[in-house]
């Protein structure tokens, strides 16, 4: 309990507007180190807001891990 209550301590419940926009409060904004450019991404249940650059960059990561891992797999069945 005292780590949910650490981690979603700066949660913020939020309405979307007749365009169906939501406004991310400031101090959330800057503690997640988001800018202006935003990626939305589904993640099973719920929705991740990554700062652009900061997606790009983790996508990079990820494609190379998996990058590595198939390679692995391919090694392991000669």
């Amino acid at each position: 309990r005292l780590m949910h209550r650490y981690f979603f301590a700066g949660a913020a419940e939020a309405e979307p507007d007749k365009q169906g926009r939501v406004m991310l409060p400031a101090s959330i904004a800057k503690n997640a180190g988001i800018d202006r450019e935003v990626v939305v991404a589904g993640v099973n249940d719920h929705l991740e807001i990554w700062d652009r650059a900061a997606w790009r960059d983790h996508v990079k990561v990820l494609e190379g891990s998996a990058e590595d891992v198939a390679e692995r797999l391919a090694s392991q069945r000669d």
